[in-house]
């Protein structure tokens, strides 16, 4: 440019120069011309004046002429000289102007030169830190494979830690770089074909063995005549992508393989792909083109509606919605699914695909249904058997009752769901035992059969009966235990007494059989005679025996029949105080024979009972006290009424005659008092059960069956009243039951 410039200036400043010297000599020419025109007119008057005298017309003429002549000469050589002048300066001006011209065009190309040499720096240093800091690596090298430039990413790439240590390692790419040297020869043929390659990928070494995967792109730099001079291009690291590509893969041979429905749409819900199993069941062809495919067109309405409505927007929101909705098949059918929508996001957020998986649920409702309806009915049989039926997690906390079990310890759920059961529900003593049953249950499988007591609300022991059965999860770790169990309070108190019955009455029976048996022998062999002494007590033993074996009987038979309810009461306005003298009536004899003095403290109160059996009690408990009294002392007797809250002339109030006034205003309390050896304590409440004694021999001494204060139970009880006795070893004993009053 340059020189370009200067050629241009030297050519005008010559054709300024060759302007100047032309007008130079063209105004030093006029100024000759006129001095010598000057000369010439000056010479022709002189000698026009010299030879013709002035005042010849003619000469006058010619004088005149000439002179007119020689100013016309003169004014046109002036006018020669001042054309030439004007020309010289206007040649000295335009000099002037296109050399400043082509002084400012010489500046304004050479400040753009400037400009031009910044600029290129500037590029080159661009250049230069994208060269060194590009995210890719950057190359050149020659056809042979050797490298002439390599950036330090490049280097990284390969595992160098400088480019110059990788041009000093590397003088054949194709056999030390390639993991495949046939990769290398394929790149530069299609090099050479087409003079540039992109997304060339191959597998290559780095520095440390490992094989990484690459991207090349490239082209060829020639020589003004073609030939080939190096290529030059970048490289990519594309591991990663290719480890993903193949995840990829394997995900879509997943996605491919499964019996789940899969599908991808736009956010304009527009379907774009669709798994192997949706193309099945929606009856497309693998192959079918999915555009114009929309979910409303996969989905009956109420479940579009529902995606729409909700699924989607929460999906955008939040990353994923589950829920259950429905498909609809190439028949029209509409199948349940359990549906999966995810939102897929950019790294700025924005939601670019939605994907969907849904599992036909169909199998799983139906399972459901019938397991609902299978807990229905177990539940329902849970709820309505008559038998205890508790739930308890590993630690022994109750998760579950049955109403029958709320009903026999008398709690609401509230007050059970969520306890102990060892703290709350079993007695003190029987925990530490029902614990470690419980623990061994759960570990080794034992105890799957045993019996405790459990307590009520109020404090009652109910014996209970388990059938124990390990709760499991799907791992088959012990997660809980169901217990099922039967209240055999009762059946165990009957066998108890069934028990004590066949003892008994074995007894009661053999004994006076025994002595019946054998009196009749020994009269029947005639070793005794009938009619001596020894005959007479013979047969008096044999009639005690069956008096004691009609009496028990009599009492057995009778006891039955009040509890069965066969005996009816007959009810009428009674008095207490005929009712207590006919009952000492009865008994006096008996007092008598044992030196024992019957007192007597009686009220008229008017009762609605049955007599008969009211005396019946009192001759029982008369004859009771009469038999374990010692000689001399006193029996006891008496009536009164006890309003509620009040107590007796003797002080007596306990918690049987609390419960007793409870429900009435006023009772009838009937007490009879004794001074014989007293009852232990723990036997005072089992006396008034079957064939219990405080002593088995007082049968064979005193002559009771043992049935007496059962039957005494049962009739007082049937007249709505209580029983109950106090007593105090050595001191003797006191026997009370209420009536109700009229």
């Amino acid at each position: 440019m340059t020189n370009g410039i200067a050629s241009r200036l030297s050519l005008a400043l010559l054709y300024l120069l060759i302007l100047l010297c032309l007008g130079w000599v063209s105004f030093y020419s006029l100024t000759e011309w006129r001095v010598t025109v000057d000369r010439q007119v000056n010479l022709q008057m002189e000698v026009a004046a010299s030879t013709t005298p002035a005042t010849a017309p003619e000469i006058v003429a010619q004088q005149q002429l000439l002179q007119q002549t020689a100013r016309e000469a003169k004014k046109r050589a002036d006018n020669a000289i001042a054309v030439s002048l004007v020309s010289f300066s206007f040649s000295a001006i335009g000099f002037l102007l296109v050399y400043y011209l082509i002084n400012l065009q010489l500046q304004r190309e050479l400040a753009e030169r400037q400009r031009a040499e910044e600029a290129l720096r500037q590029a080159e240093t661009k250049y230069r830190s994208i060269f060194e800091n590009a995210i890719e690596g950057i190359f050149q090298t020659t056809p042979d494979g050797r490298y002439l430039t390599a950036n330090p990413m490049l280097a990284k790439i390969y595992g160098y830690s400088s480019p110059a240590e990788l041009m000093a390692n590397i003088s054949d790419l194709g056999q030390q770089l390639y993991v495949n040297p046939n990769r290398r020869t394929e790149f530069i043929r299609l090099l050479q074909q087409h003079d540039t390659v992109a997304g060339f990928e191959s597998q290559v070494y780095r520095r440390d063995g490992q094989a990484i995967w690459i991207a090349e792109q490239a082209r060829i730099v020639r020589d003004d005549n073609g030939k080939p001079l190096y290529y030059e291009g970048i490289v990519e690291d594309i591991t990663e992508r290719k480890h993903a590509e193949e995840e990829r893969a394997k995900l879509i041979a997943i996605l491919e393989a499964t019996l789940d429905f899969v599908a991808t749409a736009d956010l304009d819900e527009r379907v774009n792909y669709l798994n192997s199993s949706a193309c099945k069941v929606f009856g497309f062809d693998r192959d079918r083109d999915l555009a114009g495919l929309h979910l409303s067109n996969l989905h009956p309405a109420w479940a579009y509606d529902l995606l729409h409505r909700e699924a989607i927007p929460t999906a955008i929101q939040n990353g994923v919605w589950v829920g259950e909705t429905a498909i609809l098949s190439y028949d029209g059918r509409e199948i349940p699914v359990s549906q999966l929508l995810i939102a897929h996001k950019s790294s700025q957020g924005k939601v670019k695909l939605l994907s969907t998986i849904a599992r036909d649920i169909t199998q799983r409702l139906q399972i459901e249904a019938s397991l609902r309806e299978a807990e229905r009915r177990w539940r329902s049989l849970l709820e309505n058997v008559r038998l205890v039926v508790v739930g308890l997690d590993r630690q022994g906390v109750v998760e579950y009752v049955n109403p029958f079990f709320l009903e026999l310890v008398e709690y609401t759920s509230e007050e059970v769901l969520g306890k102990n059961w060892y703290e709350v529900f079993l007695p003190p003593h029987q925990r530490q035992r029902v614990q470690e049953h419980f623990l061994q249950l759960q570990q080794q499988g034992l105890h799957n059969y045993y019996q405790n007591s459990i307590l009520t609300k109020s404090g009652q022991e109910r014996l209970i009966a388990w059938n124990n059965t390990i709760l499991r999860d799907l791992q088959g770790e012990a997660i809980a235990t169901l217990s099922i169990g039967e209240d055999i309070t009762e059946r165990y108190a009957i066998e108890r007494m069934k028990d004590e019955f066949v003892s008994v009455v074995s007894h009661e029976l053999r004994t006076p059989l025994t002595s019946i048996h054998g009196a009749l022998n020994l009269l029947s062999s005639g070793l005794i005679d009938a009619h001596s002494d020894r005959g007479r007590r013979v047969i008096d033993i044999a009639s005690e025996g069956a008096d004691r074996l009609v009496r028990l009987v009599n009492d057995i038979l009778e006891l039955e029949r009040l509890e069965s309810g066969k005996i009816s009461l007959l009810q009428r306005s009674c008095n207490a105080a005929d009712l207590l003298e006919k009952a000492t009536d009865l008994m006096q004899v008996m007092a008598n024979r044992a030196k024992v003095t019957l007192s007597v403290y009686s009220q008229d109160i008017q009762l609605n009972v049955d007599g008969d059996r009211i005396i019946q009690v009192l001759t029982n408990l008369l004859g009771n006290a009469i038999k374990f009294s010692p000689e001399g002392s006193t029996v006891e007797l008496s009536v009164e009424a006890i309003e509620a809250g009040e107590n007796s002339e003797f002080g007596i109030l306990n918690s049987e005659l609390n419960s007793a006034s409870a429900s009435l205003s006023t009772n009838i309390l009937f007490t009879v008092k004794d001074r014989g050896r007293g009852i232990p304590e723990d036997k005072i409440e089992s006396i008034f059960e079957r064939f219990h004694q405080v002593d088995a021999s007082d049968s064979r001494k005193k002559g009771g069956t043992g049935l007496g204060l059962a039957i005494c139970r049962s009739i007082i009880q049937q007249h709505g009243g209580r029983i109950w006795a106090e007593s105090v070893l050595g001191e003797g004993s006191r026997f009370y039951f209420t009536l109700p009053s009229m």
